[in-house]
């Protein structure tokens, strides 16, 4: 679940209201992060299905200057970054 807050709304709330919305905040950190991976999932395997090869052999055809590093290639990288980082986050929980 994303929670965010902003500064202006907390220091109008009352005390305790700030106590329980500062404790969402906190809760919602960590918490493993609901439905993100699987959307990231899907898209890498959206771009391995129009690419026609898997993400391992893109990065190994990239290295090798066999592809070129497209818009497309840049944003499946960054996709492919996110789930490690996601995937590293939630086996220390």
């Amino acid at each position: 679940m994303k929670k965010s807050i902003y500064g202006s709304d907390l220091r109008a709330m009352s005390p305790d209201a700030q106590r329980r919305a500062l404790s969402e905040l906190v809760q919602a950190t960590r918490s493993a992060p609901n439905g993100e991976l699987k959307a990231i999932e899907d898209e890498i395997g959206g771009y391995e299905k129009r690419r026609g090869m898997t993400s391992e052999d893109m990065r190994r055809e990239l290295a090798e200057g066999r592809i070129l590093e497209t818009r497309e290639i840049c944003q499946w990288l960054i996709a492919l970054k996110l789930r490690d980082r996601l995937v590293s986050a939630t086996s220390r929980t």
